[in-house]
C-alpha cells in the first residue's frame, strides 16, 4: 500500500515537477517473521525538463529516499535500513509525423548508496518505446533498471534489470488481445548469487461498459538461481474486473 502527491508547473517550454511518495508495510512479509520483511519507504523527487522542439524534451531528475524496516536487524544479523539517491538525466521523444503513439525515452542513473554499496551509472540504463503498427495493434518495448534491498544474507542490495515487449491488438472496440514475453536478471551487491526470471503469456480485455472490464490472462514463469534448488516452473492463471472512471 502507498500513496503520492505531487504536482508540474509549466513556465512557456520548462516544467518544472515535484513528487513525494510513500510506502506502507510491505505485504510480503512472512508468517514467522513478519517484522524481517516490513518496511516503510519516504521519498521526494524534482523534475525540471525543456522543450526544444515538438519531438524533443530533455529532462532532469534528482530524488532521495529512507527505508526504515520495522526490526532494524534482521534474522541474519543485519541491519537493512537504508538511505539512497539517484539523478536521472535523459529525453523524451515523440514524433507525431507518421506514428501519432510513437514515443521513447532514455536514461542513466548516477551512483545509488545503499548501505555503503555503490551501483555505478554506466550500469543502469532504462528506455521505453511504443509503437503503433497499425491503428488498432500497439508494440510497447522497455527496458528498466532497479536498485533495492535484499533479504540474503551477506547482500547488501539486488540490481536488477527488466527487458520486456508486449503486443496488443483491438479485435473489436471491446475486445482487445495481448501477448507479453520479458526477462528479469538479479545481480546481489556483496555475495555471487543471481537470479533470472523468464515469463510469457496472453491476456484478453472484454469492456463491458465504459467503466467496467473483465481481464483474464495466463501466463508461464521461469526461474532460475545460482543457488542450488532453487528453479522453478509456475503457470500462473488470472481472471479479474477493472473498474476506471
Amino acid at each position: 500500500m502507498g500513496a503520492t502527491l505531487g504536482g508540474a508547473q509549466k513556465f512557456g517550454d520548462l516544467t518544472l515537477a515535484c513528487m513525494r511518495h510513500s510506502i506502507a508495510p510491505s505485504t510480503r512479509a512472512s508468517r514467522r517473521r513478519p517484522r524481517q520483511r516490513r518496511f516503510r519507504r519516504l521519498g521526494l523527487r524534482g523534475r525540471v525538463s525543456y522543450r526544444l522542439t515538438d519531438a524533443v524534451s530533455p529532462f532532469v531528475e534528482v530524488g532521495a529516499d529512507t527505508r526504515r524496516y520495522d526490526s532494524q536487524v534482521d534474522y541474519s544479523g543485519y541491519d537493512r535500513n537504508s538511505d539512497g539517491w539517484t539523478a536521472v538525466a535523459g529525453a523524451t521523444l515523440a514524433f507525431t509525423a507518421n506514428s501519432p503513439a510513437k514515443r521513447a525515452s532514455a536514461m542513466a542513473r548516477a551512483p545509488t548508496t545503499i548501505r555503503g554499496s555503490r551501483i555505478s551509472a554506466a550500469r543502469c540504463l532504462d528506455a521505453s518505446l511504443a509503437w503503433s503498427a497499425t491503428p488498432l495493434t500497439t508494440v510497447t518495448a522497455k527496458a528498466q533498471t532497479t536498485l533495492g534491498d535484499a533479504v540474503v544474507a551477506g547482500a547488501s542490495g539486488a540490481l536488477s534489470r527488466t527487458f520486456s515487449l508486449d503486443v496488443a491488438h483491438e479485435l473489436t472496440h471491446a475486445f482487445t488481445l495481448g501477448a507479453t514475453a520479458s526477462w528479469t536478471g538479479a545481480d546481489y551487491v556483496g555475495i555471487p548469487q543471481r537470479d533470472s526470471t523468464a515469463s510469457y503469456g496472453l491476456r484478453a480485455e472484454y469492456h463491458l461498459s465504459r467503466a467496467l472490464a473483465l481481464k483474464a490472462s495466463a501466463s508461464r514463469q521461469i526461474y532460475n538461481s545460482t543457488v542450488a534448488n532453487s528453479n522453478y516452473v509456475a503457470d500462473v492463471f488470472q481472471l479479474g474486473l477493472k473498474l476506471q472512471r
